[in-house]
């Protein structure tokens, strides 16, 4: 009954607003234009070779998280095949048929790489993760293609170099690059690159000593 009145209060006040005797409503949505402009650099950013966008939300009476979440809608269909492959592929062992998910999914697997049970991908653009052959990521590993903050949207590639070995939960940020051979501590956050052969852990991260060969 509240629904109905509020409805019917709405359609009764409408042409004294287009008039101008009656105040305006508050906007509750995104503007216009603001969405209109992250739709487009998300579209661009996906069919560059740029490593991360970031875009600032001008509009200060809208979070970014609205309008992110608004920019998204035309992904919706590809959004929801994504949630369900990826999701099951977590309970999955690692092995050729759950990498074949991935690839289908969007995501570039490499030959004989190993992703533990677990292991959980950020559903919103698999197309912006690589990993290298013979990889290794442990489990319960979360790997970021998208960050939102107060002021802005970040989405950004991540690339897991060949027999790179990164350890059981640890959190990889979008926009980084896991280099060949590489060592990721068990639940060290990755909040810059990792270089070739170098091992890291920690959260800050932090560098723990320089590899000969791969582990």
């Amino acid at each position: 009954m509240n629904l109905y009145l509020e409805t019917m209060g709405l359609v009764a006040t409408w042409p004294l607003r287009k008039l101008g005797f009656a105040p305006p409503r508050e906007r509750t949505g995104p503007d216009r234009a603001e969405l209109f402009r992250l739709r487009a650099e998300i579209e661009h950013f996906l069919k560059s070779d740029s490593n991360v966008l970031r875009f600032r939300v001008g509009d200060r009476e809208v979070p970014p998280s609205v309008y992110y979440r608004r920019a998204m809608l035309g992904r919706r269909l590809k959004h929801f095949s994504t949630v369900l492959i990826i999701g099951f592929c977590t309970i999955l062992p690692a092995g050729e048929f759950k990498n074949w998910l991935y690839r289908l999914a969007g995501m570039s697997v490499g030959r004989q790489a190993s992703i533990s049970i677990g292991t959980l991908f950020d559903f919103a653009f698999p197309e912006l993760i690589s990993i290298g052959d013979r990889a290794v990521v442990g489990q319960s590993v979360k790997i970021a293609t998208h960050e939102i903050t107060t002021q802005t949207v970040r989405i950004g590639r991540v690339e897991i170099g060949e027999m790179a070995l990164i350890g059981s939960r640890a959190i990889v940020r979008c926009g980084y690059r896991i280099g060949p051979g590489a060592v990721v501590g068990a639940g060290a956050v990755v909040t810059r690159d990792v270089q070739e052969l170098e091992f890291v852990g920690g959260a800050p991260l932090r560098h723990l000593k320089q590899l000969s060969e791969p582990l």
